[in-house]
């Protein structure tokens, strides 16, 4: 079974659509910025909806540790907070957020394919680095070939002024 597969198997078990959350690995969880990630991954929650993220530190965990308040507080499935490992990380010891995990990916390009597919909404957070442009990239490539050959077009939201200055340097 591979993190994909078992990432099916997790979110099948809700029925529910899910967002995943992408944006800075380091972040100080006494900032503003952790708990406005916190208190969007719980109304996430409240609404009805899973979240899905790379199921370590800094954004990962922050979406994670919001994501679990309303879990425990409402009494809802565990399973609303789903974390994609990679094999890298996990033989360096990287701390694991308090989710429900998938199989390691076998690297980072399977790791945000996992992502990617698990989810129905993506959003960029309002800080990232080379991870998150690289699921930011990915997740327009995956909508550019489903749109052009049929597939789910999945909302990509941004988050902060940061991405579309860059978006319009790249494609203005």
């Amino acid at each position: 079974m591979n993190s994909l597969q078992s990432g099916l198997e997790i979110k099948q078990k809700t029925g529910k659509k899910y967002v995943a959350i992408f944006g800075k690995t380091f972040i100080d969880s006494a900032s503003q910025e952790y708990i406005r990630l916190q208190n969007f991954a719980g109304n996430i929650i409240e609404n009805d909806l899973g979240v899905v993220h790379g199921g370590y530190i800094g954004l990962m965990r922050a979406v994670s540790d919001g994501a679990n308040n309303v879990i425990n507080k409402n009494n809802k499935n565990k399973e609303l907070n789903i974390g994609v490992l990679e094999e890298k990380l996990e033989a360096n010891g990287i701390p694991k957020s308090d989710c429900v995990h998938t199989v390691p990916a076998k690297g980072i390009i399977e790791r945000v394919d996992t992502l990617l597919q698990l989810c129905d909404y993506v959003v960029i957070s309002e800080k990232g680095g080379f991870g998150t442009l690289l699921e930011m990239v990915g997740a327009f490539h995956v909508n550019q070939l489903n749109k052009k050959f049929g597939g789910v077009v999945k909302p990509i939201i941004f988050v902060g002024d940061v991405w579309q200055k860059l978006y319009n340097d790249i494609i203005i």
